[in-house]
């Protein structure tokens, strides 16, 4: 969880924006390159950036998803059986 905005940081970084959080911009954490020859090393760091935040944040969706229907099973499995055991109570009551 905490590697998706780590690297939404260093997708921003790489693209040269500045990051507000909270009232506060946080710093640059890689310096942007300015000069001709570090263009090419500067958009496959983009590149890269762009693959690893969308990557990942797709696998913690997945991982949320997976997580809500496992829930979802284990909250139908427990109301079945607490009102299953509800009702064999009641007809032995009678």
């Amino acid at each position: 969880m905490l590697v998706v905005p780590i690297s939404g940081i260093f997708l921003s970084n790489t693209g040269g924006h500045e990051i507000p959080f909270f009232f506060v911009t946080l710093p640059n954490w890689f310096e942007e390159n300015r000069s001709v020859g570090a263009i090419r090393e500067a958009s496959s760091l983009r590149l890269i950036a762009h693959s690893l935040h969308f990557w990942l944040s797709y696998t913690l969706l997945a991982l949320v998803i997976l997580h809500i229907i496992e829930q979802r099973q284990f909250l139908r499995r427990t109301w079945k059986r607490t009102f299953k055991d509800n009702s064999t109570k009641q007809i032995t009551k009678l």
